[in-house]
Parts: structure tokens; sequence; C-alpha cells
């Protein structure tokens, strides 16, 4: 193996300082916290003793760890484990000068770390452009969102509202986010996938930040991954994007194989990567795309109820009057979930079984088995009959439009003589 680059160059003195710690910094990140490995599965546990230890000099002498990682990337123990992570990185970085400190430079390592940070990123990339490609990542707003004040909302969840009512958005950036993946996967677009992937998750990082999504750190990484990437032609963007310089050919180390075998092995192993790569990804969006599906099936009663009268413990009351009456309101959404809205304006959803046969409802809320019997009086009324746990209860709901909402109805014009702000 041999490449016409100079490999006796000296690097900077800075240059070999900062490789050798965001090198191993990256790599510890990839490895333990990027859909590339199995380690990605094991993090949590491998990180408890050193984050519990750090936690209790940091955080207070008795912190132990209550949340690990679940739908937020940014608990207490995220923020501990990227620290231990970090000193991890900065002791091994010295330890590796220590016994390399006469290296002129890390030519050729950079190529093969950029090519596992390439990959790992695709894959990251690709994974959450293929989630908005099939929308799953942010679904159609939910009944019970359509009702509830826009003062009442998170942010995120407003974020989620704003993303999820268009599937064209969503598409758009979907694509975007799974071809900057894919650029990666090839030495000669790299730059150009990095260059997009850096684009998009700018974006999405002030998106993360400003809307109090908890995927900050992973952004970020994803994002400084990306910047990473795009070093070694640093100087080139400058001519080409701020000093109008003719911009040269790339100079980076690569491997070029003298004899045959190696080189059709190389390229056999690289293609194999790539398309087992994008075979999963493609399927993944496939999978998506059914359950979405699932998701979006209209069930039988389907539309916003609202509680009239309960008789509960055959005791009649209004919904607002008596607080261990619960319900104001009950959503039987698409995907045959069903929200039910408390007087305290909690919402709490969980999917029901629908038997259109003997007409009964049930689903679980907690630790209560609710099994309901349905009657329809009238069009635009509903009668449940039932168990709510060990209790009997009957409820009266009056229906409500579900597609009266201008989120629902206004759509995409052309043309537009006056605005439409509401």
């Amino acid at each position: 193996m041999n490449n016409s680059i100079d490999t006796t160059r000296n690097w900077p003195l800075i240059r070999l300082i900062l490789f050798r710690f965001f090198a191993t910094y990256f790599g510890i990140y990839v490895l333990f916290n990027m859909p590339l490995l199995v380690f990605d599965t094991l993090s949590d546990h491998i990180w408890d003793i050193p984050v519990t230890w750090v936690g209790r000099l940091l955080v207070s002498p008795g912190f132990k760890i209550t949340v690990w990682s679940n739908g937020s990337g940014d608990t207490t123990f995220n923020y501990l484990a990227l620290f231990c992570q970090a000193i991890l990185a900065l002791a091994l970085s010295i330890i590796w000068w220590a016994f390399d400190y006469k290296r002129k430079n890390y030519d050729k390592l950079l190529y093969w770390l950029m090519v596992i940070f390439r990959y790992a990123l695709a894959v990251s990339m690709m994974n959450y452009g293929g989630a908005k490609i099939a929308k799953t990542q942010f679904p159609f707003p939910w009944l019970f969102q359509l009702e509830q004040p826009l003062g009442q909302s998170s942010p995120m969840g407003l974020a989620w509202v704003y993303m999820g009512h268009s599937t064209g958005y969503n598409l758009f950036i979907g694509f975007a986010e799974f071809f900057g993946g894919f650029f990666l996967l090839f030495r000669r677009t790299k730059l150009f996938g990095a260059l997009l992937s850096m684009t998009i998750m700018v974006n999405i990082m002030a998106m993360n930040f400003f809307y109090d999504i908890p995927v900050k750190l992973f952004s970020t990484h994803l994002f400084c991954i990306a910047l990473f990437i795009t070093l070694p032609d640093f100087n080139r963007l400058i001519n080409f994007f701020f000093l109008n310089k003719p911009v040269p050919a790339q100079t980076s180390w690569y491997p070029i194989y003298q004899r045959k075998w190696k080189r059709i092995t190389h390229i056999a192993l690289k293609y194999f990567a790539v398309a087992i790569i994008l075979y999963t990804q493609i399927c993944g969006i496939r999978f998506s795309q059914k359950r979405l599906n699932k998701n979006n099936a209209i069930p039988p009663l389907y539309g916003i109820y609202e509680v009239k009268n309960i008789v509960y413990h055959n005791y009649q009351a209004t919904p607002i009057a008596d607080s261990s009456l619960r319900w104001k309101k009950i959503y039987i959404d698409r995907g045959g979930y069903v929200f039910a809205h408390d007087i305290r304006d909690n919402v709490n959803g969980e999917e029901a079984k629908f038997d259109t046969i003997h007409k009964n409802i049930s689903w679980q809320s907690g630790n209560n088995n609710i099994q309901l019997h349905y009657t329809v009086p009238a069009k635009d009324s509903l009668t449940l009959n039932g168990k709510v746990g060990a209790d009997s209860v009957s409820i009266a709901l009056l229906k409500k439009d579900a597609n009266n909402f201008i989120l629902v109805t206004r759509g995409f014009h052309w043309i537009n003589e006056h605005s439409y702000n509401k």
C-alpha cells in the first residue's frame, strides 16, 4: 500500500495536540453513543460506576442515578457520562502523546478515522432522514393537540405540531438528511456530504436548543463530527468561499494498493458496507411506513367527545363540579388511540381495543383496566357504560366536529390575494 502524498511532512504542534484529543474524544463518542456498534446499547450500564462517582463529586455526596437515557438525551446521566468521556479522552490523548511524541503527522490514521466517523455520521443522518420521510418522527397533530390552547403547549410540543402539520416539509428535510448521510459514504463526495449535514444539523441544533427539545447533546455532536470531517479541507474552503482563489485538488492521504487482490478486497468490503447500510435504511423506512399506515387508520367512533354528565358510584355530577370524576373530554383518535382529558387538564392516551360486533371498547390507563360498552343514540352523541377499574361508570358524551380546525382544512394555496395569518 502506498500513496503519492508525502507522508513525511510535519504537522504543526498544535494540530498534533488537537488531533490526538479530538480523535480520541470523537472515537469514544462514536463507540458509545452512535448507532454503529453494539456498544451503543450497552453504554448506559458501562458508565454507571464512573457517572455515580463523578456525580458524588460534582452534584452531591449522596448522588444516585435515578434516570438513565430515555426519550431525553439530555439527562443528568447524559451530561455526567459525557464529562467522563471527555476526561477519559484527555487522559488517553496524554498517554498517546507520551508514547508517540516523535510522530510527525497522522495522515494515515486520519484517513481511517474519517472512514469510521463518516459512516457513523451517515447512519445517524440517514436514520433521522428516514424517520422524516416515513413521517414517524413528526406525526400529524393528535385531536387533543388541535384543541389544546396554544399557550398550554410546551415549546417542544409546539415544535412537534409545527413539524407534524406538513408532510412536504418533512420530506424536504428528510431527504436532505438522508442524502447528506449518503454522500458521506464515498470519499469523493464526503466533503459535500459533510457540508450538507452541517447545514441541516445547525438548523436542527437551533430548534433543539431554542424549543427545549432534549436532543441537544446528540445533535451538537453530529454537527461537530461533520465539522471535524471538513477540517482537512479548511484551507480549500476558505479559498473558495472567501478569498476567491483557485482551489487545488485535495491532497489528503488515501490507500493505493499495488496488488490487485488487495484493491478488489478493499472495494468489495466498502461496497458491501454501503449496501448493508442502504438496505437497512430502506427496510427501516418501509417498516416505518407500514407502522404509520396502521397508526393512521381511522377507528370506529373517531372524533372528539365532550363529557356532558357522568354517573359514577351511583352519583351524578358534572366533571367540573367533582374532580374525582376526572374526565372532561375523550378523544378517539387515529390508530385506535384513546386520550382522556381530565379536569386538571392532564391528557393521557393509550391504544384501545374495539369490538364493533359487541360494541365494546377497552384500554389500560395506569393501573386501571377500562372496559366500556358503547351505544350511539344519535349522530352527535355517545354513551359509555362499564367499568373503570373496580368502579362502575356511565358517561354521556357529545360529539364535536373533528375537522373543524383551520390547521386541518386550510391546505396549500398557490395564489394568496391576502395573507391568512391567524
